[in-house]
């Protein structure tokens, strides 16, 4: 535990400074010789302010600390001045080649299903006009229909 006669900064250092101003009381600052927060110890013991605050040796510990059931077993927390969304991370995707990059929206199953259906609606049409026009004739005309494009 180390003790500085130093003002503190931030938003922790400007509450203090508010709280001691108008409650009429002064302040001796102490930090834990370690540096971290508070984690617990193999030993069942804390380390940080967490074990500072804990133990006695401060009253109160002014940092952003998360708060966590295994904290709250030693400690108690005032009500939250500072509250952070959550984020995530993710590794980047890879990038596509040019060549790739029509087929991977989609698995191989819906290609499959995609192939199937380009040459079984034209069979259904010719079934349907009694063989005219012809498949091929239909054929194209679906392929430059998905394509916009027309094939004469």
């Amino acid at each position: 535990m180390k003790s500085c006669d130093t003002k503190p900064g931030g938003t922790e250092g400007q509450l203090l400074e508010l709280i001691s101003q108008a409650l009429h009381f002064k302040y001796k600052l102490v930090t834990p010789s370690d540096g971290q927060v508070g984690t617990l110890q193999e030993n069942g013991s804390w380390n940080g302010i967490i074990g500072l605050v804990s133990r006695g040796e401060a009253d109160i510990g002014l940092t952003q600390i998360s708060v966590t059931k295994q904290r709250l077993e030693v400690v108690d927390f005032s009500e939250p001045y500072y509250l952070n969304k959550r984020t995530y991370a993710m590794n980047f995707p890879s990038l596509v080649k040019r060549a790739y990059i029509y087929t991977y929206p989609f698995d191989i199953k819906i290609w499959i299903g995609i192939i199937i259906a380009i040459f079984l609606v034209p069979v259904v049409f010719c079934i349907l006009g009694r063989g005219k026009p012809p498949f091929m004739y239909i054929f194209f005309k679906l392929i430059g229909a998905m394509f916009k494009q027309s094939f004469t």
